[in-house]
């Protein structure tokens, strides 16, 4: 999420300013693939950054999702 949340402004720095996270079911990477993280940029303003983000398993099934806050520094 800290990349999605700099992918505007890489030359800016970010803190985790607040972050939840979800599972909803164990994620184990497997012979049929490896797991994806999949994250994007919701919502900017000009110091805080809106991100989330769903970690998939090989076979496509979300298996967390997180969402996060962060203050460009």
């Amino acid at each position: 999420m800290a990349t999605a949340a700099r992918s505007v402004a890489p030359e800016m720095g970010v803190v985790t300013i607040e972050m939840k996270t979800s599972f909803m079911q164990p994620a184990v990477p497997s012979a049929d693939g490896p797991l994806v993280a999949k994250g994007e940029l919701m919502h900017r303003t000009a110091t805080m950054a809106f991100t989330q983000a769903t970690v998939f398993d090989a076979q496509g099934r979300a298996c967390a999702h997180a969402t996060g806050t962060f203050k460009f520094v």
